[in-house]
This record gives structure tokens, sequence and C-alpha cells, in this order.
């Protein structure tokens, strides 16, 4: 049972918790019976506690989730940028487009993972502009083949035709710009280097644990002339 004790203009006080069923915080001593009144603003308190412990609790497990999915999305973009370098021009039309498809999904699930966060590290940040300014530089040989480049996103968007005819009709054209030793592929490839072989957790600033707000709880107490005679004090005490 824990407690504290101080003054008042009616006299001494003690407060004390109760942690029986229904946690809540009594008062014996001088004037106790006035204190009563006090029980259910310090119960309003704890759970003002206790919902700021929730919402840390809420904002750990986002930045775990978020370290989960662009560790998997990086590694899931290199593989894609791998299967484009080992995809045999002997293998049919559909299959090139797929494999190339697939690529340009990943790599928009990682920007997308990037441009959503709003606690990128400065090593964050410079991963997600450099992981756009490789698509952003070969926009126009991207175009060409039917790739279109979102410069505000990020996003890869693949128009099966025209890359079906660019496929069909200038193969070496789509290799060049996509796995060429300057192509997309390759960038890619240098840019989350570092993301799928070191700790992730160096692109995203983790959450820190935040403390109750009681400006709104203090400012009630001072409005009400029965509780603002005395209350304010014995809540900061409560509080120190």
């Amino acid at each position: 049972m824990a407690g504290i004790s101080g003054l008042n203009p009616y006299g001494t006080y003690n407060l004390i918790y109760k942690p029986n069923s229904r946690g809540t915080f009594g008062l014996t001593g001088a004037n106790a019976d006035r204190f009563q009144q006090l029980d259910t603003l310090f119960n309003n308190l704890k759970l003002i506690a206790n919902y700021t412990d929730s919402q840390t609790a809420s904002r750990q497990s986002s930045y775990r989730t978020q370290i989960k999915d662009f560790a998997a999305g990086a590694k899931n973009l290199a593989a894609g940028a791998d299967s484009l370098r080992n995809l045999d021009a002997t293998a049919g039309t559909a299959k090139k487009i797929a494999v190339v498809t697939d690529f340009a999904d990943k790599f928009t699930r990682l920007a997308d993972t990037l441009g959503k966060a709003d606690n990128l590290t400065a090593d964050g940040r410079e991963l997600m502009n450099s992981l756009k300014a490789a698509a952003s530089v070969r926009e126009d040989e991207l175009k060409a083949i039917g790739i279109a480049y979102d410069k505000d996103t990020g996003a890869l968007t693949v128009d099966e035709a025209k890359l079906n005819k660019a496929v069909e009709t200038d193969y070496g054209k789509v290799q060049e710009t996509l796995t060429g030793s300057s192509g997309l592929a390759a960038s890619v490839d240098k840019t989350i280097g570092a993301a799928v072989k070191e700790s992730v957790s160096e692109y995203f600033a983790a959450p820190a644990a935040k403390s109750a707000d009681y400006t709104k709880l203090l400012r009630g107490l001072k409005a009400n002339a029965y509780y603002g005679a005395y209350s304010q004090g014995l809540l900061l005490d409560l509080l120190a």
C-alpha cells in the first residue's frame, strides 16, 4: 500500500492507494470526508496514466511491424533484381513480363513503406531519396519500355501492352534499361545493399515513451471553486 501526506487549508491528509478490486484511492485523517470526493478524480488520473502506457505500447508495436515490413521489402526487392538478371533471354514473353512486373511491384512496395514513414532517420531519408533517384534518372528509358515512374510516390507502374511490345521487338533495350551494368537493377542493389545486410532499425527512429498530459486536469481543478482551494496542491504532491 502506497501513500503520501500533506497539508491543506482544512488540516492534514493522508492519501493511500488501495490495490483492491476497485483499485481506488482512499483518504484518512482530518477532513477525510471532504477529500473522499476526490476519489473519482484520482482514479481518472490513474486511467490517464494507463491510457498513456497503452499508447506507448501501441507505438512500439507499430514500430516493430514497420521494421519487419521494411526488412522483408528490402530483401524481396533484392531478390526481384536477381530474378531480372538471371532471366533467360530465351524465356517466353509472358515469363519476361511477369518477372519485370514482379520487380516493379516490389520496388513500389518498398518505396511506399519508406514514403509513409514519419520517423525516418537521416539514413532512412537518404535511402528513400536514393531509391527514388535510381528510377527518376531513368524515367525516360523506363517509359519507353512501358514502365511509368511516379516522382511523388516512387511507384513503378507497368503498362503490359507497351512492355509486351518492347519485349517482342527490342528485348535488348529492355535488358539494358533494367539489368545492364548501369541499369535500374544495379542501382537498386547498390542502394539497398546495406539495408539487406545491416540492422534496418538504423533507418527508423524508435518511438519515445510519452508522458501523460495533466494540463487539462489541472485547468479543470483551477476553475472549480471547491477543489481549487486545495486539490491542485494535493494533485501535484501525488505527481511529484
